[in-house]
């Protein structure tokens, strides 16, 4: 996936086939602001026999609105793919968006650009599961 791309406002639970990919919104009070947006994206989907592989965390906050680049790497270990990718946003905006820019879903590595504009923190958790390569399964199993 190349070029620009506008960032999004999506509503509850908007699906996006094309990039597969889910978005969950949630609001809740929280502290000083009105507002807490939680924001859920989902590539990929969980398979059975997947297993975790890396959870990646952090949380930051300012005084002035801030606007966000945050650039995820997930790498499968050798005769692997990734399977799925789980990220979870907490941030006062509405002004988000997270898009594959490398790899994916199927493959050995993924890039996850997310960004949020005008925000006063920022938190995120992002786990990433794969599962064996389809391709060394049937080697496996026929003794190639």
């Amino acid at each position: 996936m190349s070029g620009a791309s506008a960032i999004m406002n999506f509503t509850p639970s908007d699906v996006d086939p094309e990039r597969n990919m889910s978005v969950q919104v949630n609001t809740e009070p929280h502290g000083s602001h009105p507002k807490e947006q939680k924001y859920n994206y989902n590539f990929g989907f969980r398979k059975i026999g997947d297993k975790l592989i890396e959870t990646k965390e952090n949380s930051y906050q300012w005084h002035m609105p801030h606007n966000v680049e945050l650039k995820l790497i997930f790498t499968a270990e050798p005769e692997h793919t990734l399977s799925h990718i789980d990220i979870k946003l907490d941030q006062t905006s509405t002004d988000h968006d997270a898009k594959i820019i490398g790899g994916g879903i199927g493959k050995n590595y993924i890039e996850v650009m997310v960004t949020a504009r005008n925000t006063y923190w920022f938190k995120y958790e992002a786990r990433a599961f794969q599962r064996t390569s389809l391709l060394h399964v049937f080697l496996d199993k026929t003794g190639k």
